[in-house]
């Protein structure tokens, strides 16, 4: 695809609005009272606005007023290869494939509204090319072409993508990219790239080499669980994703020091399906847990300065509060267990080591270095 020329960007973004069925006419309410104050009934777009940061900032803390959240797919042309991708169409069905799937597989029940591209022949091609291969679920879910001038909400998934578009793609670059993606971060659900793409961050801290290869880790591990256990369902992986993504997103364009709560997470994972997770202790069993098994690198924190709640560390203080966090725990049951295998076996003149057993041979070993 073309993308040498000054004015043409190295990405195509994927924006995917989400919201229930019931709040669509409220927000395209909303954002019909916004279009007619900010962009004088014009279309809400994002070549609207083009460079004028200031005003792209004004409007944004207009938009994240209302009730919506977002996904996105962050697509880099330079490298996509064979001659199929410099035709339009057979791109389209390949980027938009690449998002459909993600939001029909994890979705139980969803109406998919998307711009109209083509010619109808073409528009209805696509729609059976969708249901044939990326809809799980043909009686529940819908794909359906509207007219982005008729739709506010379809124009506020492209103000979204030029905004994403002027925090990733070097061309455009804004320097107020930071403010943009921290208005942005309480209505993002995800944002993946294809190809997986480590570097794929504004944020960046002037750490040591140290805490950067520790960084480098912690998104590495986590890119690479939600690129193996992309199609497994079953065992909490849809609710792992969720998390890691936001954990991931958090970290390289937020704030790589506050931790995120847990009822942050769990009203995450709430958010437009019925999630099994409804507590901090089910978050830790069958989501933080089974992560560090798969050594996802998630530290936590219960009263740091930076917040409460869970994290992928940055740097050596987070791995070093992470396992303050566990001593503090684990040293003191320990030592409560070393006693209780103390007065046992003095009440038992010998005969009896309640830790003796197959059964706790590791914990044995353990006890007999403490």
């Amino acid at each position: 695809m073309e993308t040498s020329k000054k004015n043409i960007s190295t990405l195509f973004i994927i924006v995917a609005i989400i919201i229930k069925q019931s709040q669509r006419d409220q927000l395209e309410t909303a954002l019909q009272t916004i279009r007619d104050k900010y962009f004088q009934g014009s279309e809400i777009k994002s070549s609207n606005i083009k460079g004028n940061d200031k005003r792209r900032k004004i409007v944004l803390e207009q938009l994240t007023l209302q009730n919506f959240k977002f996904y996105a797919y962050v697509i880099d042309k330079t490298k996509l290869n064979g001659r199929g991708f410099s035709y339009r169409k057979s791109f389209y069905k390949f980027a938009h494939g690449i998002l459909d799937r993600e939001l029909f597989t994890t979705i139980p029940s969803i109406k998919l509204y998307a711009d109209e591209i083509g010619s109808g022949d073409f528009m209805r091609s696509f729609v059976e090319y969708i249901r044939r291969t990326k809809m799980p679920n043909l009686f529940d879910n819908e794909y359906l072409f509207i007219d982005s001038k008729s739709s506010n909400i379809n124009q506020l998934a492209d103000l979204i993508a030029g905004t994403l578009g002027r925090c990733y793609d070097k061309k455009f670059l804004s320097s107020n990219r930071r403010d943009f993606m921290d208005l942005l971060k309480d209505k993002v659900l995800g944002i993946n790239s294809w190809p997986i793409d480590y570097n794929l961050h504004i944020y960046r801290d002037n750490d040591s080499g140290i805490d950067n290869k520790i960084r480098d880790a912690s998104i590495q591990k986590a890119k690479g669980f939600l690129f193996e256990y992309k199609q497994n369902k079953g065992d909490y992986y849809e609710e792992q994703r969720i998390v890691v993504d936001y954990l991931l997103f958090y970290l390289t364009n937020i704030d790589s020091k506050k931790f995120i709560s847990s009822r942050t997470l769990l009203s995450i994972l709430k958010y437009d399906r019925e999630s099994r997770i409804n507590s901090q202790r089910n978050l830790m069993q069958h989501v933080i847990g089974p992560l560090r098994d798969h050594k996802v690198l998630i530290a936590s924190s219960r009263n740091g300065k930076n917040g409460t709640g869970y994290k992928l560390p940055a740097n050596l203080k987070d791995i070093d509060d992470f396992i303050d966090t566990f001593n503090s725990q684990i040293t003191p049951m320990l030592n409560r267990l070393k006693k209780c295998q103390e007065v046992i076996q003095l009440a038992t003149i010998g005969e009896l080591d309640i830790l003796k057993q197959e059964k706790y041979e590791t914990m044995s070993r353990i006890m007999k270095v403490i």
